[in-house]
């Protein structure tokens, strides 16, 4: 054919046509922020019949559009594809079109920015919203994504995922091919007054907020008007506009994806309604808004609008303008700052604009020419060459953390008022060389990037004060770095460091912080300013002292931790020199002695030498008088120096796991002080004989430690009965801890003069009786500790101690009569009581007096008079419960955990312990569960508060979250395991993963309904959730599961399991913390950020969990999941929370644990836990996961008859007392309840 032909000609200009309009398109979206997002074919209007001009196409061209046919079918219905049809003879031909006023079928009126949902045309979008779009085209958040290890090990690898998100990208940019097979998500659309349409939308992930505005249109309420509604997205406290070009589908799911959810997960567990906990579309009118009138200011000094869906300034601020000094806009992403207001700002010093979704700073903050401070952290700024910072001159502190920044322009430099600076959490790969010319610069935080140098240049910084580069791959500090004369701070924890000779050498540094890094040899030249210097988990092998550059002078350094080394010896020379040492922690070493050296530090408070082969203790010690805590736990000291009584000052001291055998008398001493009522009074010291009782010591007799010591922990040792009495004299003592050493019976009077005691810990010894001619003079006496003895009866003085709020007496041989009160304790008269462990005392019959005589006999047998009792542990207790008194064993609630079943479950014999610590509340709940059948599947797990580390360990309200947890998990779990098919090993993993998910958005619905009961009616009977902390509460947990002698563990949080195989620890779970490089990373990908104390965005220390929902998706509660194959050689499982991992590492816990039953073995950890210093809720389970691979014949036949019998009777006594199932018991009470 002649290409001159009018066809050939007709055939370009239409595609001249059609690239004009997507040229069209680009710049239509460029001016609604969405310059990044490429334009969908599925959204072009209609082209012109296609059939005369197929034939004018090239021939590669048909072959093309041929494949793209056949998989047309394959593809959703509103593709655009060219025709490949022969054309029509009877066609009439196009004539060629150059009318650019007639544009039908080319260009689609929709398309254009008079849409009628829009706002009028007058209407300018502010700089911010370009930014807003969300670029769906690569990795989430701009972040490259590294799936965590749930993910891995559920059939998605990181490779799989990562080619995905390119080749969607790729798709984008080029605009001419397709995401095969797209799905759609339900998507539930809500009015303003929270009302939503009937049923969810189903959309597809390409589908634009522009194509779906017309389905919208036609679901609105009549009278409405309908131009002037606008498409938002809620999400972690913040409301925006979405853009014409974003798509509402791939939001939901690259969201999910974010908050640990798979494709299949999403679809299978989140309705339109189940998206909530995570974001929330709302269709409503531009207009609306928050009223003026609820907006009241006390102050326009100080204006705080933080998170109150703003549109524009509210108008009562332009009235004083000029009275604003400090502005907080932050979380209002749809804002516009004016430039007449902010010019009408004349005494404007400070400016927040975090959380605003900007990829771009508002062009009006230059002309802020008073501005001294602006905050703009936390946003989605990838540069700053349209800032114009320069303009503001009085600029001194400027916050850019958490953004998307890898360079500085070039005119940074010219804030040279500038003092402070964070860039911490962003994208740069080399240090900003216009840093190093900021030359007034003091502060400056450039954390948790991906710097790999420092350059010279930065000793140009000479006034700078404070450094930080935590987290980043720093290999070395340069030689110029010595320039940094002001330095006093500097942080380079988590690199790659291996010499701090120039950091240590600076003339004004203070402090020094550089754990986790590869140093070796540790070389101290240290300037004269230097106070505080941390070099823990590093490989130091050996500590040296050399000059310091104004030669030998005395070391000013106040503090040291070189704990978790490779240390073995510490040189006696270099240790005298620390004459100003007031810390010293030398944890988790090799050290087998102190040298005598130690006594000249003469300023010391502290001395931790935990965890190493120290045989002995110098002598000089007893020259610390300043000493006040003492922590040699877990060596192998045999005794102790008989100078330790001259410590005057030493408050807390901790021998536990050591050999000792022997406490010295004190010795002579020279005269000392002792305080009494009125005044000091000067006596001589004491010399102790050996036929000298204690009572008989006068008060001129008591050596220093006797009046100092106030916290002491001997547990683990070998004392005897012998061996304690010197400790009678230590009259200050308030907790002492003797538990598991080999004490028999307790020396007569041991209590008469330890008045002061709150805390006695005496468990795992032999103990056979328990003095009580001084128990009632123990008036703040408030925990005890017995269990793991052999006592069969408990003095009647007991009930007297009426500050009692902690009991253990589990584990013991009891075996009396506990209505009989005239000769031995009960319970029921220490009404304080919050903790009371029974447990595993076979013999012990909690039994209704057989003669019906008085009430008050008969409910001695209860609990029932404990009101504030938390914790009930009767495990492996008979019950004997009459009908009329069942309900004296204590029904569970949120704030109460009930434990009456036996210690095996499906064939593994298991044991509990935990305590309440220093919570009013409970903390931690367990979980157990026998399924039945053949292959003993059982579930054995716990649930715990998560506290945030900014706030008070204490817990002030119970824990609703870990509650609804330990009640709902076994259902969700098998709902889930129903919906897969097991046919396959991973339908487990993939059952828990979702049963933890789906608990998580759960537990949100049920706070959102109980908030919604509240506003609608004052009469609801059901328990409603109202106090905000527990919304924004979290929790830890641990799920195990075995089946047919397969274990599959997953965790979220700190919440850990070990198994002991063959007498080695091998972990079966991960502590989710931020500081892990995967976990970094998956946080930064959802636009979360990690600050220097190691917290996720400033709040709390986990970076998975359940609940914390104003976090979400940054902390989700995707777990990581373990399959382990159970062998001979497994013997049992620990299960524990923090208050035990973060005191004993995993092969201690299992050394611990070893050839013991495991209700003895879980009391050992938490008591060993508590003498390591945890004071916090502690909950341990140990499970013989050996039992599975014992047969019937190992177990003697009389044992099986009793157990079973046991098992029916308890049965019968249920039945015949007729109680309904209790919510958490479990065991051979029903295979359907969890413990």
């Amino acid at each position: 054919m002649n290409p001159s032909s009018p066809e050939l000609r007709k055939s370009k200009s239409w595609m001249f046509n059609s690239l004009r309009v997507k040229k069209s398109n680009k710049n239509i979206r460029a001016g609604y922020g969405a310059d990044d997002e490429s334009q969908y074919l599925s959204l072009l209007p209609p082209p012109p019949k296609s059939s005369s001009l197929a034939s004018f196409l090239p021939v590669h061209s048909l072959r093309k559009t041929s494949r793209q046919k056949q998989k047309s079918s394959q593809q959703d219905e509103t593709q655009l594809l060219l025709s490949t049809n022969p054309p029509d003879p009877d066609e009439e031909e196009m004539p060629l079109d150059t009318d650019l006023s007639e544009m039908d079928g080319i260009v689609d009126p929709a398309m254009l920015s008079n849409h009628p949902s829009l706002p009028p045309r007058g209407f300018a979008a502010p700089e911010s919203w370009s930014v807003v779009v969300e670029d769906g085209n690569g990795p989430i958040g701009g972040v490259e994504l590294e799936l965590d290890d749930g993910m891995e090990g559920n059939g998605v690898s990181v490779s799989q995922l990562g080619a995905r998100e390119e080749t969607v990208a790729q798709m984008n940019r080029v605009g001419a091919k397709r995401i095969a097979a797209p799905y759609k998500i339900p998507i539930r659309i809500y009015r303003a007054d929270n009302t939503y349409y009937d049923h969810d939308i189903l959309v597809s992930v390409n589908t634009t907020v522009a194509a779906l505005t017309p389905k919208l249109d036609e679901k609105l309420l009549p009278g409405e008007e309908r131009e002037m509604h606008q498409l938002y997205l809620k999400e972690r406290g913040r409301e925006r506009i979405l853009a014409r070009t974003e798509r509402p589908a791939d939001i939901v799911r690259r969201r999910l994806q974010q908050a640990g959810y798979n494709e299949s997960d999403g679809r299978n567990l989140l309705g339109g309604a189940g998206l909530s906990f995570l974001l929330k579309f709302v269709y409503k009118s531009w207009f609306l808004g928050p009223a003026e009138e609820d907006l009241k200011f006390d102050n326009f000094g100080c204006i705080d609008l933080t998170g109150r869906s703003l549109r524009t300034i509210p108008v009562a601020l332009y009235q004083h303008a000029d009275s604003i000094v400090s502005l907080q806009l932050s979380r209002n992403p749809m804002i516009e700052i004016p430039l007449d207001f902010i010019q009408s700002c004349t005494t404007l010093r400070e400016l927040r604009l975090s959380h605003m979704a900007m990829k771009r700073v508002p062009r009006s903050l230059r002309h802020s020419a008073t501005l001294t401070s602006l905050d703009l952290s936390c946003n989605r700024i990838a540069t700053l060459d349209e800032a114009y910072f320069d303009d503001i001159p009085g600029l001194t502190t400027l916050h850019l953390q958490n953004n998307r920044l890898e360079k500085l322009p070039w005119s940074f430099p010219r804030l040279r008022r500038l003092v402070a600076l964070n860039i911490s959490n962003n994208k740069f790969r080399m240090f900003p060389a216009s840093v190093n010319r900021l030359l007034n610069l003091r502060d400056l935080d450039i954390s948790f990037n991906m710097i790999s140098e420092l350059p010279e240049e930065i000793g140009e910084l000479r006034n700078l004060e404070r450094l930080i580069i935590l987290g980043n791959q720093v290999s070395q500090l340069p030689d110029e770095f010595s320039r940094l004369g002001r330095l006093a701070e500097l942080d380079c924890r988590r690199n790659q460091i291996s010499d701090l000779t120039v950091a240590c050498m600076l003339p004004q540094i203070k402090t020094l912080s550089a754990d986790h890094n590869p140093l070796h040899d540790l070389t101290l030249s240290m300037g004269p300013c230097l106070t505080e210097l941390y070099v823990s988990h590093n490989k130091i092998t050996q500590l040296m002292l050399e000059p310091g550059p104004l030669g030998r002078s005395p070391v000013a350094l106040t503090s040291l931790d070189i704990s978790n080394a490779k240390l073995s010896v510490l040189d006696d020379y270099t240790l005298s020199q620390f004459t100003s040492l007031r810390r010293l922690k030398l944890d988790n070493n090799y050290f087998q002695a102190i040298p005598d050296s130690l006594g000249d530090l003469m300023w010391l408070e502290t001395l931790s030498c935990a965890n190493n082969s120290l045989s002995t203790l110098p002598q000089s010690i007893g020259k610390l008088e300043r000493l006040e805590t003492l922590d040699v736990h877990s060596n192998s000291l045999t005794e102790l120096p008989a100078s330790l009584w001259n410590c005057a000052s030493l408050f807390q001291l901790n021998l536990t796991s050591n050999q000792v055998v022997l406490w010295h008398d004190p010795l002579p001493s020279v005269p000392h002080k002792v305080p009494s009522s009125d005044n000091t009074v000067v006596v001589g010291g004491p010399i102790f004989l050996d036929n000298r009782k204690p009572s008989t010591f006068t008060i001129s007799d008591l050596p220093p430690l006797a009046y100092s010591l106030e916290l002491l922990y001997l547990g683990q040792n070998l004392f005897t009965d012998e061996v304690l009495r010197p400790l009678m004299i230590l009259k200050a003592l308030r907790v002492l801890n003797l538990s598991f050493n080999n004490i028999q019976n307790m020396p007569f009077g041991f209590f008469r003069r330890l008045t002061k005691l709150e805390e006695v810990y005496l468990s795992g010894n032999g103990l056979t009786d328990f003095p009580s001619e001084d128990l009632p003079k123990l008036t703040r006496l408030s925990t005890l500790f017995l269990n793991g003895n052999r006592l069969r009866t408990l003095p009647r003085e007991l009930s007297k101690v009426k500050s009692l709020k902690i009991l253990d007496i589990g584990s013991n041989r009891l075996e009396y009569n506990i209505n009989n009160r005239e000769l031995d304790w009960n319970w029921s008269f220490n009404k304080n009581l919050r903790y009371l462990n029974l447990s595993g005392n076979k013999r012990f019959r909690i039994k209704s007096h057989a003669l019906a005589g008085t009430v008050n006999r008969e409910s001695l047998a209860g609990f029932s008079e404990l009101a504030q009792l938390r914790v009930l542990n009767l495990m492996d207790v008979p019950i004997t419960t009459a009908s009329t008194d069942a309900g004296d064993i204590l029904n569970e609630n949120n704030d109460r955990r009930v434990r009456t079943s036996s210690s095996v479950a499906s064939g593994m014999s298991y044991g509990i312990a935990d305590t309440l610590g220093k919570n009013e509340h409970l903390n931690m709940l367990d979980l157990v569960h026998e399924f039945g059948g053949m292959n003993k599947d059982a579930v054995f797990a716990m649930f715990g508060r998560a506290h945030h580390p900014t706030q008070l360990p204490t817990a002030t309200t119970s824990n609703h979250l870990a509650k609804y947890l330990q009640e709902n998990f076994i259902h969700v779990f098998i709902s889930q395991i129903n919906l897969l098919s097991l046919e396959h090993r991973e339908g487990v993993p993939d059952a828990l993963r979702r049963s933890f998910l789906k608990l998580n958005q759960d537990f949100h619905g049920m706070l959102i309904s109980s908030t919604r009961k509240v506003s609608e009616t004052s009469t609801a009977t059901d328990p409603v959730i109202t106090d905000p902390s527990i919304v924004r509460s979290g929790a830890s947990g641990i799920v195990v599961y075995i089946c047919d002698k397969k274990m599959y563990v997953a965790n979220v949080g700190n919440a850990l399991a070990v198994v002991s195989k063959g007498g080695n620890a091998v972990p079966l779970s991960r502590r989710h913390e931020p500081y892990n490089r995967t976990e970094t990373a998956r946080i930064r990908a959802a636009k979360g950020w990690i600050s220097p104390l190691g917290l996720v965005s400033d709040e709390i220390d986990v970076s998975r969990s359940f609940g914390f929902y104003y976090l979400m998706p940054i902390v989700n509660a995707r777990p990581h999941i373990v399959t382990y194959d159970l062998t001979e050689l497994d013997e049992f499982v620990i299960i524990a929370n923090r208050g035990l991992w973060d005191y004993v590492s995993y092969q201690t816990a299992v050394d611990i644990a070893q050839r013991t039953q495991p209700m003895v073995a879980a009391q050992k950890l938490r008591d060993f836990a508590i003498s390591c210093g945890a004071d916090g809720s502690i909950m341990i389970m140990v499970i013989g996961v050996a039992d599975l691979f014992k047969s019937a014949s190992t177990v003697p036949a009389a044992d099986m008859q009793m157990l079973e019998l046991a098992k029916l009777c308890l049965r019968l006594e249920i039945a015949g007392a007729k109680r309904g199932p209790r919510r958490g018991d479990s065991g051979v009470q029903s295979a359907a309840r969890g413990v």
